[in-house]
């Protein structure tokens, strides 16, 4: 708790600061989807992505008349680029496609599709945009799991 959410309300917190000194900016924290659903993460981790959220709506409000903008990503199932290899390995076949079928993109994220939605929220395209969560996880978190369950047994049967 005392890293994943307090650090980052800290270091809002003093960015905010210096973005009202010159002008305005903009601030994005990193969520996770575990902020909304429940998954096989610690239960700190999940109250400390809730509170991220929250904090991005609260800090928002507060320094929207200052000129900063404040959002927030959060991630789904993303590849990090040091798992990239295993994740890809021959022995890791049945997992690759079970987590590629349960995407409705049929693909899983990496950490360059975080860093378009981070760059995207601090562009002057997103300019009338701020205390929103953008979730970045190719449409899993789209789905009730019943019917994904479903759907993954009819695609089994074809094999």
């Amino acid at each position: 708790m005392s890293v994943t959410l307090m650090a980052a309300f800290f270091a809002s917190q003093e960015a905010v600061k210096v973005m009202a000194k010159n002008g305005g900016g903009c601030i994005v924290n990193i969520s996770s989807v575990a902020a909304f659903f429940t998954c096989h993460a610690s239960p700190n981790y999940h109250v400390a992505k809730a509170g991220i959220t929250q904090m991005t709506r609260y800090l928002a409000v507060q320094a929207g008349p200052l000129g900063v903008r404040v959002n927030s990503v959060s991630p789904g199932f993303i590849i990090k680029d040091e798992d990239r290899k295993r994740f890809d390995g021959k022995d890791n076949q049945h997992y690759r496609k079970t987590a590629k079928f349960c995407h409705p993109l049929r693909d899983v994220g990496t950490s360059d599709d975080v860093a378009q939605a981070v760059l995207f929220l601090c562009s002057s395209d997103a300019r009338f945009i701020t205390g929103q969560d953008l979730t970045v996880d190719g449409g899993l978190t789209l789905q009730e799991p019943s019917g994904l369950v479903f759907r993954f047994d009819q695609e089994m049967r074809k094999i």
